[in-house]
């Protein structure tokens, strides 16, 4: 169980990842590690590498330990160097699977996991590395995790781009939803009824309910602190007691046309997944007309550009960033022959 079937913690960033990390943590089988950005980061920025090489080995390695991602591990770079080259040869995925296990080692527990919520983009990939593996996908109302990263001071990012992540993320999770492999949990029934998600999350991982979950989270969080007073607040607020005051806090945190916004690009998945329209208002409105132009406007250019005249395209969204527009436009099309089903399921 514990070679076979680790455990992955993923979902959009201010989704409750934190959250579920530290009260899995809590258990006495199961140690989840810090964020490493393995899959997200490391693996893209060295796309070359061999590490069957030993120069790439030796390469790759020296850099990682030296990341902030490794010293949150809190681990001996010798003792990890000597674990990996006494595995054989090394790849990526040893590496990976060796820096887990030792950090479980340290831990004190069987069970080793990790939680680095980008690596929701790596769904596939970690099956393929671990085809026994289970992983927790945190899914939180798109419209509070746009109110949250809005405040977040490591990005810096318009409502309607924070809102096309979650869209392309969760049609990533829905793609993979029949796997049983993945279980997809609620941030908000994880602080409705706490006992009730961690007993299920448990089943889902095969190991058996323990009370620490429920009480010792606070204690076992691995994330560390950064950005300053934003993250000291940020980890405040997820390991928090359990509230439920704050699943509201959007709708005082957004503009009625930030959450129009947000709704227009993330009405398919919130709907599938649950969630309720705010309304289909004047806002809302606003901005399909305004999409539905920019497409219009996009196929008169194209077809002037085949019959060879020059002709600039207009331009009707000054105050909506190019690289939204840009990605909606390209939806535009897929999306047509859905709309009247969308129209009616959210009613007159």
């Amino acid at each position: 169980m514990t070679e076979d079937s680790p455990i992955f913690i993923i979902g959009m960033p201010c989704s409750g990842t934190t959250l579920m990390q530290a009260s899995l943590a809590a258990h006495p089988q199961i140690a989840i590690s810090p964020q490493t950005r393995f899959l997200s980061y490391w693996v893209p920025h060295h796309p070359t590498a061999e590490l069957r090489d030993e120069h790439d080995f030796e390469f790759f390695l020296a850099k990682f330990v030296d990341s902030p991602q490794f010293r949150n591990l809190d681990l001996d770079a010798d003792t990890l160097h000597g674990r990996l080259l006494a595995r054989g040869v090394p790849t990526f995925k040893t590496v990976f699977s060796t820096l887990l296990r030792e950090y479980a080692r340290r831990q004190g527990k069987l069970r080793w996991g990790e939680h680095t919520p980008s690596h929701r983009c790596y769904i596939g990939h970690l099956l393929d590395w671990y085809p026994n593996a289970r992983i927790i996908y945190m899914l939180r109302d798109p419209r509070a995790v746009v109110a949250s990263l809005l405040d977040a001071p490591w990005i810096s990012a318009t409502p309607e781009f924070h809102a096309a992540h979650w869209r392309d993320s969760t049609q990533a999770l829905l793609r993979w939803e029949c796997d049983e492999r993945l279980y997809r949990v609620h941030y908000e029934a994880l602080l409705i009824d706490p006992e009730s998600v961690l007993r299920k999350a448990c089943a889902f991982l095969n190991e058996p309910f323990d009370p620490a979950v429920l009480t010792d989270y606070e204690t076992n969080a691995t994330t560390r602190v950064s950005h300053g007073k934003w993250g000291r607040r940020h980890l405040s607020n997820a390991l928090d007691p359990l509230r439920t005051d704050c699943l509201a806090k959007w709708r005082l945190r957004l503009t009625p046309n930030q959450v129009a916004i947000v709704e227009y690009l993330t009405r398919k998945g919130m709907l599938r997944c649950g969630y309720e329209l705010s309304s289909e208002g004047p806002g809302a409105l606003r901005w399909s007309t305004l999409m539905l132009n920019r497409l219009w406007a996009r196929v008169k250019w194209q077809s002037h550009r085949l019959r060879g005249q020059t002709v600039l395209p207009i331009d009707p969204l000054p105050k909506i960033s190019d690289q939204a527009r840009s990605a909606e436009v390209d939806r535009q099309a897929d999306e047509d022959t859905v709309d009247a089903q969308q129209r009616q399921s959210l009613g007159p």
